[in-house]
């Protein structure tokens, strides 16, 4: 079994739903439209390769990459853009 906490999350894209983490609406106007922008880069790689595939190629890439965030593929587009 693997076990991991998050420890600073500041959103989380499900298919075309995003959440926020709690008060970053109160946050800096910038940091905002950063985290919504990034998430909504999730939200078009979802339509792009279906919410199955996405999930398949996330942790795939995930694993892949010794469980390393910052190397997962779609991780890395999202920040790229």
């Amino acid at each position: 079994m693997f076990i991991f906490r998050i420890r600073k999350l500041a959103g989380l894209t499900l298919d075309d739903c995003i959440f926020l983490a709690p008060g970053l609406l109160a946050a800096n106007p910038k940091i905002l439209r950063s985290v919504l922008f990034h998430e909504l880069v999730h939200v078009a790689q979802y339509n792009l390769v279906t919410p199955q595939g996405f999930l398949l190629r996330y942790f795939q890439s995930w694993r892949d990459n010794g469980f390393s965030y910052p190397k997962i593929s779609l991780e890395r587009v999202a920040y790229g853009l």
